[in-house]
């Protein structure tokens, strides 16, 4: 009996070893119960018309990459998705619009959720202009980096960013000169002599039009953007900054207010109230004007009749609020736009704040510079040494670019589809892949890059603040 005992207690032994070391084995193994996790993203040419081959889309943590060839119409493609867990939604085989970022949840047996974020980049050839307070107009390619060719104005290139138009890139400079060159060869084709200093300019296109403002001569200007011959010159009290053209109204700021007038014969035509230092161009969208101002970060207006609707004033009362090279920006109901250190987004139809993110305000200046948004997130320049890409609705860093030793970047991006390209004060442009940061190519000019770049697809695509309506 002693014996049966001792046989059975060592059966038993052997069991809880067994046990044990299975549970040492698994224990840093994920539940399964919890896998969430997608394994496949492919687009299958024999469920979408538009393909002639599969697109197989690169999964990484948390995000789905896709290419396509240009001209592929990507607003209701059909993926085929493997994943782990219960469900993912939207559903494999849902079409959907891929214009924008698609957001994918994946849910796990035991209702724990992952959401990933599928995004198609359009395999396109690009060019990209910007200039260089050395004083030369570059042209990149926008694939790669390489230079295409460079013009020399004779005269340095501020904040004010290259506008395209027609096979024509124009640039304005301190030598109070808009130069017109060829976007293809780099050629001069003609110059305009304005009163003062263009290089704070962005040349807004209007219906064959360029119109813009000169510094320390307080003049706005319409010229033939073919010809370059003066159409109408109007004077004011103080510098103009870039207009904004909608329905044939240019919308103005200055450093003492804002007004309307006609684009055609510039006639004023309403002014808006109050008298403070306002910021860059306002941005006028579905009958409203927004603008950045000294005591707001966006006030609102009827931009018709010039009514008050709503501001947002600045939390640290009122002390440059809005100003600086920073037009509000519009996307998806909410407004963007900076005060100094902070980067706020609000709503449009109301002026609540969603959410503040604040910068390092212990560097000198610490500004943002003025936000673009694209693909869901938000991109902006800072002088805090980084380039910060912004979840667009909720303020959370996406990933920021820069090294406080080297970069001193208070440039504005230009996004054009998966890249976003921007000039830093370290004298560099960079593009960088626009959902991750990585680095594409960068290109060293001969002084500080201050505006955003105009980038022009070969089949004239044009993705820059200039165009007016298009990107604020």
């Amino acid at each position: 009996m002693k014996q049966l005992i001792t046989i059975v207690n060592l059966v038993l032994l052997i069991n809880i070893c067994a046990c044990k070391k299975n549970h040492v084995d698994n224990g840093g193994s994920p539940d399964p119960a919890s896998n969430k996790t997608i394994t496949s993203f492919i687009i299958k040419a024999i469920d979408n018309a538009e393909l002639t081959t599969d697109i197989i889309g690169s999964i990484s943590t948390d995000t789905v990459f896709l290419s396509v060839p240009n001209g592929i119409d990507i607003s209701s493609l059909k993926p085929t998705i493997v994943h782990s867990g219960s469900s993912i939604t939207p559903g494999s085989g849902t079409a959907q619009n891929f214009t924008a970022a698609v957001d994918y949840i994946v849910k796990a047996i035991d209702n724990s959720t992952k959401h990933y974020v599928a995004v198609i980049k359009t395999i396109i050839k690009s060019t990209v202009y910007v200039g260089s307070t050395d004083g030369k107009l570059y042209a990149l390619d926008g694939d790669n980096g390489n230079l295409k060719w460079s013009y020399t104005t004779g005269a340095g290139i501020g904040i004010g960013g290259p506008t395209y138009y027609n096979g024509t890139v124009y640039i304005g400079c301190s030598d109070k000169n808009i130069h017109a060159v060829d976007a293809t060869t780099g050629a001069l084709k003609w110059k305009y002599l304005s009163h003062g200093d263009l290089s704070y300019a962005t040349p807004t296109l209007y219906n064959g039009v360029l119109y813009f403002g000169s510094a320390n001569s307080s003049y706005l200007y319409a010229i033939n953007a073919q010809t370059g011959t003066l159409i109408w010159e109007r004077h004011y009290s103080s510098n103009p900054w870039n207009p904004t053209v909608v329905n044939n109204i240019l919308y103005v700021s200055h450093f003492s207010g804002q007004g309307s007038y006609n684009a055609t014969t510039g006639q004023p035509m309403v002014s808006f109230a109050g008298s403070d230092i306002c910021a860059d161009n306002p941005l006028v969208v579905n009958g409203i004007m927004y603008a950045g101002k000294e005591t707001s970060a966006v006030t609102a207006y009827d931009a018709v009749t010039a009514s008050f609707i709503w501001k947002f004033s600045s939390p640290s009362g009122g002390a440059t609020a809005g100003v600086g090279p920073a037009g509000p920006t519009l996307g998806d109901g909410i407004i963007y736009n900076v005060i100094q250190t902070q980067m706020l987004a609000m709503d449009s139809a109301t002026g609540v704040l969603r959410w503040r993110f604040i910068g390092n305000s212990g560097v000198p200046g610490g500004k943002f510079s003025a936000p673009s948004v694209a693909n869901k997130i938000l991109y902006t320049g800072n002088e805090d040494a980084f380039f910060y890409a912004l979840d667009a609705y909720t303020g959370t860093v996406r990933w920021k670019f820069g090294d406080v030793s080297n970069i001193t970047t208070a440039s504005n991006g230009t996004v054009a589809g998966h890249v976003v390209y921007f000039g830093s004060r370290n004298k560099n442009i960079y593009a960088l892949n626009a959902f991750n940061g990585k680095v594409r190519w960068q290109y060293l000019t001969g002084g500080p890059v201050y505006a955003g770049p105009c980038v022009v697809t070969d089949n004239l695509v044009v993705y820059h603040p200039g165009i007016s309506g298009e990107h604020q």
